[in-house]
C-alpha cells in the first residue's frame, strides 16, 4: 500500500518552498539528500519536514525519487506543480537569503546564452562578489542588492523580483533610509527621535542639556548600532554628541577615547562636566595613574606596607625595581588617549576588552602604508577598533584633500561595504599611472561617494542646525610689496630658476622634492615679509574695534617674530603643553588676552575661542580643512557677534597668489565629497601648483 504524499506551500527566507509531508523513512530521507542536496532540498526544523524549491524540475526530481521507493504516492505534489510551472516570469526558479552582511544568489541553468552572459556580467559588475562552487551560488555584499536589482530589472526579471522581496534586503534597504533620512535632519520629528529624547532627560548635571541637532547624532549612531561616523561641520558639537550616545549605553564600559594629543585635556574637562560621577583617566605615562593604582602595582611586585604608605613612596620602589609605569592603563570608565601613543598601548588598551572606542578627530587614521608613525598609530587604531563592538567617529573633515584619506574610515564602519582599498581608489581617485606607479591624489564619482557614504555618516553644516549663527566671511587681503621689500622673495626665486634650468640645460632630471623645496622656501619667505604687514594690520583692527584677535602662522619664526610685537601677546604651538594650552584658552575667553598667536595646525582642534570674531592668516596650510578648522574656533557655538571674518594676506605677485588658487581647489573637492556636490576629475593639486608656476617662469623643459 503506498502513502499519499501530502504538501504544504510557504513563504521562506529562501524563497517560496513546497514541504514535504510523509511518514518518517531513514532510507528515503538519505536518497532525497544524497540525490537533491542543498539548497533544492533543506530540512525545516521548525516545521518538522523537508521542503524542496518550488521549481517544477525540482519538485518532478523529488516526485521521481519517491517514487522510485514504491512505498509513496506523489499524484498531489505534481498536480501543483504542472499548474505552477504556466508562471510565465519564473520566480520560483530564483532563491536569495541574506547571511550576515551578505546576499546569496541563486537561478537556474539559463539556454539563451547572450541572456545567461548578461545575467553573470550584471553580477560581476558588483564589486566583491563571489562564487560559492559548492553551493552553486553566487553571493554580493547586501549593500549592493539595490544596484544589483537596477542592473537585472530589464535583463532578468525573476531574479530581480527574488532580490527585491526578500525580508533580508527589504530591512537593509528600510534601515539604510531612515538613517539617510535622518543623516541631514536637525529637529526631532519622529518617534524614534522622541524616544532617544526621552532617553537622554535628566542624564546629565543641572543646566546641561543637549542641543536638538545634537539629539539627532545621537539617535544616528543608536540606528547604526554604534558603528558610524558623525561627520558634522567644525562647531556643532560632535564630542557632546558622543557622549550622549554612551549615556544610553551604561553597558559598555570601558569607553576608549582616542584623539590628538592637544585635545585629551578638553575630553577630560567635559566628560567631568557632563558625565562627573563616572571615573576619567588620561593615558600619558606614569604620572596618569592614580595614587591607588601606583599602590596596588607596588604591592604586587612585593613592596612592603612602609614603601606604599605614600604615591610617591610607592612611585619610588617601583622605579629602583625596574618597572615601567607607562605601560599600565589607568582603570576607569572613560580612558583617554592619543593617537601618537596608540602603537605603545595598543596591546594593554586591548586587553581592556572595551565596549566602546570613539576616535575623535577620525582623519588622523588616513595614513596607510608600511612605515612611520603615522603609519603604525592607524594600523593601533584599527586593530584596537576591529575588537570594539561599537565605534564612533568623529571629524568635520573627514578627507582632508582626497577621497583616498576616507579610505579607513569607511572600511572601519562597513568593512563589508568598502573591502578593498583598490578597487576604492580606482574609483574614487581619479588614477593614473605616471611611469612610475600609481597616483591616487585625485577626486572622480565624488557624488556617487557622497550617496554611498550617507547611511553612515550624519553630516550637518552649521548654517542647517545654527542658523542663530552669524554669517562667515572669507577674505583675501592684498599686500603691494615695493622693490625693497621683495627683494629677498626676488632673489631666491632668480636663484632657483638658475638651479632649475641649469638641470635642463644638462638634459638631468629634476632630483625628487626640488620643486616642493623651492615652494617651501618662497611661501617662507613671503610669511617672513608679511610680519610688519600683519603687525600694523593688527594695531589697526584693534584701535578701531576694541575687540581680541586670533591670528594663525605657520612657520614657527614666523609666529615667534609677530609675538615679539606685543607686549601682552600669547601662543599656541606644538610646543605648548595640553595643560597650559587650555590655560591660555580659557584667558582668552575671560578677556584677558587681546593678541592669541596661534601655529595653525597645532590649535586647530578642541578649543573654543568665540570670545573673537576675526581670525587673521598670514601663510595658508596645504590642506584647506586644516584652515577651515582654525576658523571654526571663532565661528562655533558661543559666538554672539553679528559676523565672523576670515582674512587671509596674501602678496600680489608671489607664490601666495597661485597657492591661494591651488587651496581653493582642493577645498572644493572636500565639499563635493562630504556635501554631495560634484567637481571636475583632476589629478594631483600639488602638480597643478608646479605647472602654473612652470607657465609663469617658463623654465626650459625637455
Amino acid at each position: 500500500m503506498t502513502e499519499v504524499v501530502t504538501m504544504e506551500v510557504y513563504k521562506h527566507a529562501l524563497g517560496e518552498r513546497i514541504g514535504l509531508k510523509y511518514k518518517y523513512n531513514s532510507d528515503t530521507n538519505a536518497l532525497l539528500k544524497e540525490t537533491l542536496g542543498f539548497p533544492k532540498l533543506m530540512w525545516d526544523a521548525e516545521k518538522r519536514f523537508w521542503s524542496v524549491e518550488s521549481n517544477s524540475g525540482v519538485v518532478k526530481e523529488a516526485c521521481d525519487l519517491l517514487d522510485r521507493t514504491g512505498a509513496y504516492d506523489t499524484s498531489m505534489i505534481r498536480t501543483y506543480s504542472q499548474v505552477e510551472s504556466s508562471n510565465t516570469r519564473g520566480r520560483q526558479d530564483c532563491w536569495t537569503i541574506v547571511k550576515r552582511t551578505r546576499l546569496y544568489l541563486h537561478w537556474p541553468w539559463i539556454d539563451d546564452g547572450f541572456l545567461r552572459d548578461q545575467v553573470r556580467f550584471a553580477v560581476k559588475a558588483i564589486s566583491q562578489y563571489k562564487w560559492h562552487a559548492n553551493e552553486k551560488c553566487w553571493s554580493i555584499p547586501t549593500a549592493q542588492a539595490i544596484t544589483l536589482h537596477a542592473l537585472l530589472e530589464d535583463i532578468y526579471a525573476p531574479l530581480a523580483d527574488a532580490i527585491l522581496e526578500n525580508d533580508g534586503v527589504k530591512k537593509h534597504v528600510q534601515e539604510s533610509i531612515e538613517r539617510v533620512e535622518i543623516s541631514s535632519a536637525s529637529q526631532l520629528n519622529t518617534s524614534k527621535l522622541a524616544d532617544i529624547d526621552k532617553a537622554l532627560e535628566g542624564k546629565f548635571p543641572e543646566g546641561l542639556a543637549l542641543y536638538p541637532f545634537q539629539k539627532v547624532a545621537v539617535a544616528f549612531a543608536e540606528m547604526s548600532e554604534g558603528r558610524c561616523l558623525i561627520g558634522d561641520e567644525m562647531g556643532i558639537g560632535k564630542t557632546i554628541s558622543a557622549i550622549g550616545y554612551t549615556v544610553l549605553h551604561p553597558e559598555a564600559r570601558p569607553v576608549v577615547v582616542v584623539c590628538p594629543a592637544n585635545v585629551k585635556y578638553n575630553w577630560l574637562k567635559e566628560l567631568n562636566k557632563w558625565l562627573p560621577n563616572e571615573p576619567v583617566a588620561v593615558v600619558g605615562g606614569a604620572n596618569s595613574l592614580l595614587a591607588k593604582q601606583v599602590k596596588e602595582i607596588a604591592v604586587s611586585k612585593g613592596a612592603s606596607e612602609s614603601d606604599v604608605r605614600t604615591a610617591k613612596g610607592a612611585k619610588a620602589y617601583l622605579v629602583s625595581a625596574g618597572v615601567d609605569l607607562s605601560v599600565y592603563i589607568p582603570d576607569a570608565d572613560f580612558v583617554i588617549i592619543n593617537y601618537d601613543l596608540m602603537a605603545k598601548y595598543k596591546d594593554a588598551l586591548i586587553s581592556l576588552c572595551p565596549k566602546m572606542v570613539i576616535l575623535d578627530e577620525s582623519h588622523y587614521i588616513k595614513n596607510s602604508g608600511s612605515i612611520g608613525n603615522p603609519v603604525q598609530r592607524t594600523q593601533a587604531t584599527l586593530d584596537l577598533c576591529r575588537f570594539s563592538p561599537k565605534v564612533i567617529a568623529l571629524s568635520g573633515t573627514a578627507i582632508s584633500s582626497r577621497p583616498k584619506e576616507f579610505f579607513n574610515t569607511l572600511n572601519l564602519m562597513r568593512p563589508s561595504r568598502f573591502s578593498s582599498e583598490w578597487d576604492f581608489k580606482h574609483r574614487y581617485c581619479d588614477p593614473y599611472n605616471d611611469g612610475f606607479g600609481w597616483n591616487f591624489d585625485g577626486a572622480s564619482h565624488t557624488k556617487e561617494l557622497n550617496e554611498r557614504t550617507r547611511d553612515l555618516c550624519i553630516r550637518r553644516l552649521k548654517s542647517e542646525v545654527l542658523p542663530e549663527l552669524p554669517p562667515k566671511t572669507r577674505t583675501f587681503f592684498p599686500i603691494h610689496l615695493d622693490k625693497k621689500t621683495r627683494s629677498p622673495y626676488d632673489f631666491t626665486q632668480e636663484e632657483w630658476d638658475r638651479k632649475i634650468d641649469d638641470y635642463y640645460l644638462n638634459g638631468e632630471s629634476l632630483p625628487p622634492g626640488t620643486m616642493l623645496n623651492m615652494i617651501g622656501d618662497l611661501r617662507h619667505i613671503c610669511g617672513q615679509i608679511k610680519v610688519d604687514y600683519a603687525a600694523d594690520w593688527i594695531n589697526q583692527y584693534i584701535g578701531q574695534t576694541g575687540k581680541p584677535i586670533v591670528v594663525f602662522t605657520h612657520h614657527r619664526d614666523v609666529l615667534k617674530r609677530l609675538a615679539e610685537k606685543f607686549k601682552n601677546a600669547r601662543t599656541i604651538s606644538g610646543d605648548t603643553p595640553s595643560k597650559k594650552r587650555q590655560e591660555i584658552v580659557e584667558d582668552f575667553q575671560a578677556g584677558h588676552i587681546s593678541v592669541l598667536i596661534c601655529n595653525t595646525v597645532a590649535a586647530k582642534e578642541g578649543i573654543t575661542l568665540t570670545k573673537a570674531d576675526t581670525v587673521l592668516f598670514i601663510e595658508r596650510e596645504w590642506t584647506p580643512t586644516d584652515e577651515e578648522q582654525a576658523e571654526d574656533r571663532v565661528h562655533r557655538i558661543g559666538q554672539e557677534s553679528q559676523h565672523v571674518h576670515a582674512v587671509y594676506l596674501s602678496c600680489v605677485g608671489t607664490i601666495d597668489e597661485h597657492f591661494d588658487r591651488v587651496v581653493e581647489q582642493k577645498r572644493a573637492v572636500v565639499k563635493a565629497v562630504l556635501d554631495g556636490g560634484n567637481v571636475e576629475q583632476r589629478k594631483g593639486l600639488i602638480s597643478e601648483l608646479v605647472k602654473r608656476m612652470k607657465e609663469e617662469r617658463k623654465w626650459r623643459t625637455k
